[in-house]
């Protein structure tokens, strides 16, 4: 039996979720023609399922997603004459309409991206509506290199799900894209650790799962489109149009076209791309569309989840979360200087930046809301007060560490007078920088108060910790269980950016790492 005649997709369903996996590994799940009829069978076999709420797809072994079409197949088969040249689309082709080309598919699509996901294999996890990527991800249309055109839907989707000067830069030169960059630019929702086959990814579960939340209802396919929910919420803010009422009634709405069918309409695609004219990027978009946490309110009834229809209970109890949220931007980030335990303010920046980080950051529903005593977390952490509504305790075990002579210098002068101490930090060695704290003593102060806090959370309740940079490095080293040489690894954090920490049997797992819209610096001490 030749590798042709093998089946190329395993499919399974489990738990209303089905399961595709390109089974290629061999040649990094690149798809051939009985892929593309065995593909077309299953989308037919998911539409027309009514026990199947979301489908996933991923690819087999360790190293790719997929790398798109098998060119060796079509250049066999065009040698032979055997198929027509190609053309945009599928039409008339072995296994169409592909998923690419289904934008009537009523059911959400979940993309697990590990290894390659390169050409069609992108294009592919660009028609799902969910991304998840490994941290080892890499994304790619290298067409323009080959002399070709991205012509399964890359052309265009690229182009409406990211900036279209960046998306552009992305098609003409072929360049390739990490799990990070794609997670800065909203085209990822969320990034997990790769590398260990034995560990579940998030479907099924966890802040950024539809499988069982998702707005369909099977016997009732009609809310497959736009819908309203039922079940509404007050809004923590003053209505705007009636000053009389205090509050208003907000409604919720689940995004209507998915991006197969907004790629055709073109209209309704601005929801799936970063920027444009909102003050939100797109995955805050995307947010604000997700129905809020089901929690039953009424008198006497506690955190319970009466009034939910039995699809979408399991989705709205969920683990703790503690989402480390870093201040927004300083005159002395603008300056490079590290700050340290000196009280800096927020520069107008930087509270611009913290009032549109505190409006995404609502949509999670927080808890509860703690802080350093800094003024410029302080600050930070009140603008999602403001919009919440809920209270903000302030720790001193929150500061960002004291680095004694660094503290008020830029990085270059670091360099230049303590380069040697400078180099030993950044490779993870215990430092005393400038002779203050070391990054241990700094966890062992600001944890015990973060693990306070978090286990006074409900079932399912969200913690904000807004602090700084350092902090915040050293609190998820240790909550993540890494050792603290390699703490340095999760340096990066951007001004009014954040790390999110599910709970898990475990303990506490890294599942959204460095969120936030882009900001104009970098810098990451302080």
């Amino acid at each position: 039996m030749t590798d042709t005649d093998e089946p190329g997709v395993r499919y399974e369903k489990r738990d209303h979720i089905a399961y595709v996996t390109l089974d290629r590994p061999a040649v990094l799940n690149a798809m051939n023609l009985r892929m593309h009829e065995e593909l077309a069978a299953v989308w037919d076999d998911v539409e027309a399922d009514d026990d199947v709420r979301v489908a996933v797809l991923t690819g087999a072994g360790d190293r790719a997603f997929s790398v798109g079409q098998d060119l060796r197949e079509r250049a066999e088969l065009d040698r032979q004459g055997v198929v027509p040249p190609s053309t945009f689309g599928s039409r008339g082709q072995p296994g169409w309409p592909r998923l690419t080309e289904r934008f009537n598919l009523s059911k959400p699509v979940v993309a697990r991206v590990d290894g390659y996901a390169l050409g069609g294999g992108f294009e592919l996890a660009l028609a799902c509506d969910l991304i998840i990527a490994s941290d080892r991800a890499v994304f790619a249309l290298p067409e323009a290199t080959l002399g070709l055109v991205p012509g399964a839907g890359g052309a265009f989707r690229l182009a409406r799900q990211l900036p279209l000067k960046i998306a552009m830069g992305y098609l003409l030169t072929g360049r390739r894209m990490t799990a990070a960059e794609a997670l800065r630019s909203g085209l990822v929702n969320e990034v997990v650790p790769g590398g260990d086959s034995t560990r579940p990814w998030p479907v099924g579960r966890g802040p950024s799962c539809v499988a069982l939340r998702w707005p369909y209802a099977p016997s009732r396919r009609r809310y497959c489109g736009p819908w309203t929910c039922p079940w509404r919420r007050r809004s923590p803010r003053p209505s705007r149009g009636n000053s009389a009422a205090g509050t208003a009634p907000t409604r919720w709405r689940a995004p209507g076209p998915s991006p197969r069918s907004a790629s055709r309409s073109g209209g309704a695609a601005d929801d799936f791309r970063t920027g444009g004219s909102s003050d939100l990027g797109g995955s805050a978009r995307r947010a604000q569309h997700r129905p809020p946490p089901l929690r039953d309110t009424r008198p006497g009834q506690g955190p319970g989840r009466k009034g939910c229809p039995p699809h979408m209970r399991a989705a709205s109890s969920r683990n703790r979360m503690i989402v480390l949220w870093r201040h927004g931007q300083t005159a002395w980030n603008r300056e490079q200087r590290f700050q340290g335990t000196t009280d800096v303010e927020l520069s107008a920046v930087g509270v611009e930046e913290a009032r549109r980080a505190a409006r995404r950051l609502a949509v999670l529903a927080p808890d509860a809301i703690i802080t350093s005593d800094l003024k410029r977390a302080a600050a930070t952490a009140e603008q999602l007060s403001s919009v919440t509504g809920l209270p903000v305790t302030a720790e001193e075990s929150l500061r960002e560490a004291f680095t004694g002579r660094w503290q008020g210098l830029t990085q270059d002068q670091i360099v230049a007078r303590y380069g040697d101490e400078y180099a030993a930090w950044k490779r993870g060695e215990p430092v005393r920088r400038g002779g203050g704290e070391l990054d241990t003593e700094l966890a062992a102060r600001a944890v015990p108060t973060v693990e306070r806090h978090a286990g006074k959370l409900p079932d399912g309740g969200t913690l904000v910790v807004a602090s700084h940079g350092g902090t915040i490095r050293a609190c998820a080293g240790r909550l993540l269980g890494l050792a603290p040489e390699d703490w340095i690894s999760l340096a990066g954090l951007s001004n009014c950016h954040w790390h999110v920490l599910s709970e898990e049997p475990s303990g506490w797992r890294l599942s959204v790492r460095n969120a936030g819209a882009p900001q104009e610096t970098e810098f990451s001490e302080g």
